[in-house]
């Protein structure tokens, strides 16, 4: 019950992951600090994170940021890949660079003993990046060869199809490794005034997570981050969309024994008043006990994977169904999916079915709860955002509170069955 929840988190001692004392301190320069106290093991984790990603690339520059985000922790002015490598492997820790729609960075975890010693390194690889040539030439030929990779994934294929169906015009198109006719002319001066653009105080959230002396934390991070010279990046507030006004379909074929099947929709953005019950929505729709499943797995017998994700951007992203099933059920399946979410857009879900799904989605959530480093990296995208450093404080509460009511308006508003991008991916000589 809600009362026995409420005593629950009453008397939970503030060390739990989840319960954490968070303080947010923005310096000087407008860089954003993020510190957090959890004294349950003798781990720190270190994220920073700048506003990026794919939705500051063009045509030419696709993977740039993705790029520059693994450079970042191949050298510095003062040291090489491997020196670097070593002292990581030194502190016992795990160094990991990311890049995604609207953001990239650094994490890393680490012994809370060492967590001002790996504070002092991550400063170093964000303010003194080399971008040497021999290194670059390195990460393109591995970027190269996971693309390569992609193109003979039938998930990945069929994403990249959508993305560039369904975003017409916005960079959410681009592939976050970029393509490999871009990759190899990407150069060292690109990557220098990339960094130049983005890797700025107020672009800027560091999140130190773990078993820590707080002052002693504060102080290190305005010497270090807070001396970092105050500049302003012009990250743009919102980039002109081009949604479908209609159905927009591809069909591939790909020497595979199934077909892949994708249906897009627009989605939200992260700080979208509806995002929870767009959340709620999916989750009834892609669980094994979701609509979806039921209808085609059980009632039809079709298919072999099926679901429904959301994902969410700084502009609005996307709202994805998915089924891969066999060549010969293609038609069938695809008009079961097209009834259900018909059925969901009129009719609406019950209240079992949104119960379930907010369980689903809470229990998900606890289970991320419990890396530090994840909830580090959470706190600093949710801040750069514009959701706040303490969304994750505050999700399951948001989850709770979102009635069927809400859930039913998104699906009549995201399940635009007349305006969506469909991409079917199917074996060589059968469609």
């Amino acid at each position: 019950s809600e009362a026995a929840r409420q005593a629950g988190a009453a008397a939970a001692p503030t060390t739990v992951p989840g319960r954490m004392a968070v303080t947010k301190t923005v310096l000087p320069n407008q860089a954003t600090a993020l510190t957090g106290v959890d004294r349950s093991l003798p781990i720190a984790a270190i994220a920073i994170g700048f506003r990026g990603g794919v939705r500051v690339e063009t045509d030419n520059t696709q993977g740039l940021s993705n790029l520059v985000a693994q450079l970042l922790t191949k050298g510095t002015a003062k040291r090489n890949a491997s020196q670097i490598a070593e002292e990581v492997e030194s502190l016992g820790g795990s160094l990991e660079p990311f890049s995604g729609r609207d953001g990239f960075g650094i994490v890393l975890q680490l012994l809370s003993q060492d967590v001002e010693q790996g504070l002092a390194l991550v400063n170093e690889l964000v303010t003194q990046p080399a971008f040497s040539e021999e290194e670059l030439a390195i990460q393109r030929a591995l970027i190269t060869n996971q693309l390569k990779a992609q193109e003979d994934e039938i998930f990945d294929f069929g994403g990249r199809l959508l993305r560039q169906s369904l975003f017409g015009t916005h960079p959410y198109r681009f592939n976050p490794l970029g393509e490999r006719s871009t990759i190899s002319g990407l150069t060292r001066r690109q990557c220098v005034e990339f960094a130049k653009r983005w890797l700025v105080p107020s672009n800027m959230v560091v999140a130190v997570f773990g078993d820590l002396d707080e002052r002693a934390i504060a102080r290190h991070l305005a010497r270090s981050f807070g001396a970092i010279p105050a500049k302003a990046a012009e990250w743009p507030d919102r980039l002109p969309e081009s949604p479908p006004t209609d159905v927009r379909q591809v069909s591939r074929t790909m020497e595979k024994e199934q077909t892949l099947i994708l249906l897009g929709f627009s989605g939200s953005t992260h700080a979208a008043p509806d995002r929870e019950a767009i959340d709620v929505m999916t989750a009834i729709l892609s669980g094994m006990s979701g609509r979806l499943f039921q209808s085609v797995r059980e009632q039809h017998g079709l298919s072999y994977t099926l679901g429904a994700a959301h994902s969410p951007g700084w502009d609005p992203g996307s709202l994805v169904v998915y089924a891969a099933t066999r060549p010969e059920e293609q038609t069938k399946v695809l008009e079961v999916i097209d009834e259900q979410l018909q059925l969901a857009a009129d009719k609406g879900f019950t209240e079992d079915e949104v119960t379930r799904a907010k369980r689903f989605l809470i229990g998900g959530h606890r289970m991320d709860l419990q890396h530090l480093v994840g909830l580090a990296k959470q706190s600093v995208l949710d801040e750069l955002y514009g959701l706040g450093y303490d969304a994750w404080m505050k999700y399951e509460d948001e989850i709770n509170a979102v009635t069927i009511a809400q859930v039913n308006e998104a699906a009549k508003r995201y399940l635009t069955l007349q305006r969506h991008s469909q991409v079917v991916i199917s074996p060589n000589g059968r469609h």
